[in-house]
Parts: C-alpha cells; structure tokens; sequence
C-alpha cells in the first residue's frame, strides 16, 4: 500500500512517529508532502527520517508565491473535470480567501490582485496533481479538516484519480474521532451503520457512565478546559492590555529586522506577506476589542431567547462547512429578520476569537443596532446559555452537540454530522428560515427517554467505530509547548488507527 502524508508544522512530529511504525510494521509506501515551510527542526527530522528510508520515501514540497501568467484554458479545465467552483474553493483558504472574510478587522487580503491569487492557485493544483500522478497513493491522509484551498483540491483530485482521501475529524463527544472521506467530514453510510448497530449488553454500563459524563456541565468534549481559560486570561485590565501591547511591539520590531537581514528562522518567515505595521495594528484593534466587548453586560437569561454562539473564524466550520455565512452579520441579520415576535436572539463571542482575532468595534455595534438581539456578556458559561435556550442556531460545531446532549432543540445552516437523529433541524434555503425556526422549536416535545436512547446509542456507535486520541491538543495545536512523549502518543493513536481504518497486515 502507497500512503502520501500531508505535512504541516503542526502534524509532522506526530505523523513522523506514525511513519515509523508503519515501516517497521507493514509493507507500504510513502510520500510527504508538505503544505508550508518546515520549521528548521521539522525540515531536519524530516529529511534524516527520508536518508533513513530513501528507497521507500518520496518528498514532495510546496509550491512558492512567484507570479506566473494566468492559464485561463487549464482553469476552465479544472473546474468542469473536477466540478468545482474554484472562487468558492479560494474562499475557504484563510490565506487566499482573506479577501472573502469581511467580519475581521486589521485581516485584511495579503494579495494585490486577482492574478496574483490564480496564479498561486493554479501553481498549487499543479503541484498537487503532479504528486499523485508520479507517486500513485493508494490513500491520501490529511490529519484534520481545515480551511485550505490544498485540502479542497486533494480531496477532489483523489475522487478525480479514485485516490482514497482520508482525514481525521472529531465526533465531538469528548476524545473521539472518525476517519471522514472527504474535507466535509463526510462518514460514509453514518445513518445506515448507526441504525443497524446493535448495542452490547456488557457495555450497558459503560455508555451509561460516559452518557452521565457528558451530560454534565462543561465535561461534553475536551477542550471546555482550554476555553475557561481563555475566558480568564481575557479579564485582564488596561495596564495589563498596554503591558501586552509594548511587549508584543518589542518582539515583533525584533523580529522583523532579524528577517530583513536574511536570518534564516521558520517563524520570521510569515514577514514576507506583511507590511511592518499591519501585525502591530491588529494587535491594537485585537486588544481594543476586548475592553469594548466589556460594555455588553447582558446576563437575563430568563426570557424567551434563540442562542447564536459566535464562530471562530478563520476555521473550517465558518469557511469551509459554513461557507455561505462566513460573513456571520449577514447571518445575524437573517435570524433577526426571521425570528418569532416574541423572541430575543442573544449572541455571545467566542472567547478564542479575542484571543486569535478582533471582529471590530464596528461589528459589535452593527449587531447591537438590530432590535431583537442582545450581545452577551463573554463571561457567562456558555454551557448554562445553552441549557436555558429555547432554540440554539450554528453553523456546525460543538455548541450544537451540547445543546442534543442537554435536550435543547437545535438548528442548523451546514451540513451537520448527527442531522440523521432527528433532534436537529437543518435550514437548506434562507427563505425558508422561519419556518424552519419554528420547526426547530418544536423538537422541544421529543420524549427525553427517545432522546436519551438515541443518544446512548450513538454514544455506544461513536466508542466502536471511532479511536480516541489521548492527546487531543497536539492534535490540534493548541498548546505551543508539546513535549516529545505528548508527540510520540498521538503517533501511537494515530498509527493504531491507521491500522484498522485501512486495514493493514
């Protein structure tokens, strides 16, 4: 079997641990290729583990940012043989598509012109199908779903080949995962598998137990750690704030004149995309919205209210799942419009975006302006928002999974994983959204013993068909300071995984 890796700074370290056990274990094949520049110490394990294996391993590496001439017969040729809209699919790029994300402030397009965006776009479609017309993979793993033109275009390419595509996407459900075919987190016959899994009584125990889990406050998935945190480091006050800035500004001066003097250093090399100012400025705005979002201090949580968490964005559930709503005002202003008259929406921002990005003043208070919506107060735990919601509205995402888990009617405008429950509504055209509103609310009489059985059900579903990761973090890289052994368990997840997902001997 020929498997091809794609590489980020982020997976290389675990999906190099993976590799080797994959070699040493079973007769296959492989390829990397990578989607950016390597850290110098990602390039140096890298290249010593291909010397190490030179007859086994191909390297393929991305392509550069220089200018060619715009081949408009080849663009025209990839969008009828793939069936793609290739705008659409720059869109979901956070690099490429920054020009499409209109609800962040200071992120604005790096690129100059249009031609300039096709011409990096038809060199990487090139690139990709120049890999797998030389290697021939049998499957193509990507660690994780992602806002990226590479991955919108891997994935259809491997279709066009009849490549298998792989890539690891969370149930959502505490450290499980599944392996989807495609950058949709699409699991193949999900409904059918799940309606004709039949539960093992000597696991009757343990479903109860983790339904129990779950079901309490803040313990649904692994990351209601990280988010209480970034709540706390965000009551910070203004000297504090300033303290950041100045700081933020030092290094960054530093760093700048470092890379304008050729040193060589994987983290300076972002620069080259960037005027000197514009990081320091949407540092600024990043830690100006901040204190302002401290303003809006509403906490009635006992009225008549729709809930809308406020996604991340750039992410994939905003870009790439929730494509039509990237500009999540425009959302906002739909749900506004469509809501029933005695109905508030209330909307709360996510706490990672005030840490990663700024939304703007001036989005806060367009959203402020509309006379059914109320911004909360970032501080309120966004479990207990939730649990007293008639109706939560999302894209797709974790809020959602809480809110099946609670018994709290659900929403959705993407494609959502668990829509075949029946505890979800999905909108598939906005001039239907009222009504779909109203469906939504009225899930709220599903008898809570169907609920809980559907549910420990999928819960019993999730535990045999998907794998857990131990280190849910490295997976994600949400922590800057993973240790070696934290690398090396995710590798032993990731490989064990493997194993049985594609069936190795």
């Amino acid at each position: 079997m020929k498997l091809l890796f794609v590489l980020s700074n982020g997976s290389c370290p675990y999906i190099l641990e993976a590799c080797k056990s994959l070699l040493k274990n079973h007769k296959v094949k492989l390829a990397f290729y990578c989607t950016e520049n390597l850290s110098t110490n990602n390039f140096y394990n890298l290249n010593n583990f291909i010397k190490k294996n030179k007859f086994k391993i191909s390297f393929y590496k991305n392509t550069d940012d220089n200018l060619i001439s715009i081949d408009n017969k080849y663009l025209n040729h990839i969008e009828n043989d793939l069936n793609i809209n290739l705008w659409k699919c720059i869109s979901v790029d956070r690099s490429l598509g920054r020009g499409y994300i209109q609800d962040l402030d200071g992120y604005n397009s790096i690129y100059k012109s249009k031609d300039q965006i096709l011409s990096i776009a038809i060199k990487k479609i090139k690139n990709i199908e120049k890999t797998l017309i030389k290697f021939k993979p049998s499957f193509v793993y990507w660690p994780t779903a992602v806002a990226s033109f590479e991955a919108v275009i891997f994935d259809k390419l491997c279709y066009r080949f009849n490549i298998g595509f792989i890539t690891s996407s969370p149930f959502r459900i505490k450290n499980f995962f599944y392996y989807a075919r495609n950058m949709f987190y699409k699991f193949p016959d999900i409904e059918k598998i799940y309606s004709n899994f039949k539960i093992n009584k000597k696991k009757i125990n343990l479903i109860n137990k983790l339904y129990k889990e779950i079901t309490m406050p803040g313990k649904m998935s692994s990351d209601s750690e990280y988010v209480s945190n970034v709540v706390n480091n965000l009551n910070q006050n203004i000297l504090k704030s300033i303290y950041i800035f100045f700081i933020f500004f030092f290094k960054h001066s530093i760093a700048f004149t470092l890379y304008k003097l050729n040193f060589k250093i994987y983290r300076l090399s972002y620069h080259r995309e960037y005027e000197f100012f514009s990081p320091i400025i949407e540092k600024y705005k990043l830690l100006s919205a901040l204190h302002f979002l401290k303003k809006y201090k509403f906490k009635n949580l006992n009225c008549n209210y729709i809930y809308y968490p406020l996604h991340r964005t750039p992410e994939g559930s905003t870009q790439l799942n929730g494509n039509t709503f990237m500009d999540q005002f425009f959302l906002i202003q739909s749900l506004s419009k469509n809501l029933p008259i005695n109905y508030k929406l209330l909307i709360k921002e996510h706490p990672s975006m005030i840490e990663a990005h700024s939304r703007g003043n001036k989005f806060y208070e367009e959203v402020s302006k509309l006379p059914n919506v109320e911004i909360l107060d970032f501080n309120l735990s966004g479990t207990e928002v939730v649990k007293k919601s008639k109706l939560i509205v999302v894209l797709d995402g974790s809020s959602a999974i809480e809110a099946l888990l609670l018994g709290i009617p659900v929403l959705t405008m993407a494609n959502f994983l668990y829509s075949f429950l029946g505890l979800s509504v999905e909108n598939k055209n906005l001039s239907n959204l009222n009504e779909d509103i109203v469906k939504a609310l009225n899930l709220k009489n599903i008898n809570p013993k169907v609920r809980e059985k559907k549910i420990k059900k999928l819960l019993h579903f999730i535990i045999n068909k998907g794998f857990d990761l131990r280190e849910p973090n490295t997976f994600y890289y949400m922590n800057k300071n993973i240790s070696k052994n934290s690398y090396k368990i995710t590798g032993e997840d990731v490989y064990n995984s493997l194993v049985s997902e594609l069936r190795l001997k």
